[in-house]
């Protein structure tokens, strides 16, 4: 299944399918940090791919309820559908939340400061 974007599991494969000849080279650990970071992204992609493949099965699974209940009148079935269609749509949101904040900077912390204003009267409170 190809879909472009940031969803492209071709991509990923192809990418996981790199990272695995690295990783089985003789010399893949005479950097640990190196070798490290290919094994971190790697995994990042395997749980990528695993979580679309997951949705891909959830939405072919709801297609075959859609049918039974479209040939039954079955309106269990059929709400069983749309249940199974509110959690693709949860884990697409996940993935595409994921996917954007793939970049490295992505994972740094942040530091927030919040200081009342002295004069104001909420800062009594």
């Amino acid at each position: 299944m190809r879909s472009g974007g940031i969803f492209d599991i071709e991509s990923l494969k192809a990418r996981a399918a790199t990272l695995n000849e690295q990783s089985a080279k003789e010399d893949f650990w005479n950097d640990p940090m190196a070798a490290q970071k290919v094994l971190k992204e790697r995994s990042e992609i395997d749980a990528a791919v695993e979580s679309w493949q997951k949705l891909a099965a959830q939405t072919s699974e709801a297609r075959q309820f859609l049918e039974l209940a479209e040939e039954e009148k079955d309106l269990d079935a059929a709400q069983t559908v749309l249940s199974q269609l509110d959690a693709v749509e949860a884990g697409m949101s996940h993935i595409k939340v994921d996917r954007l904040l793939s970049r490295p900077e992505d994972r740094s912390n942040a530091i927030v400061s919040i200081s009342p204003n002295a004069s104001r009267t909420e800062s009594q409170d």
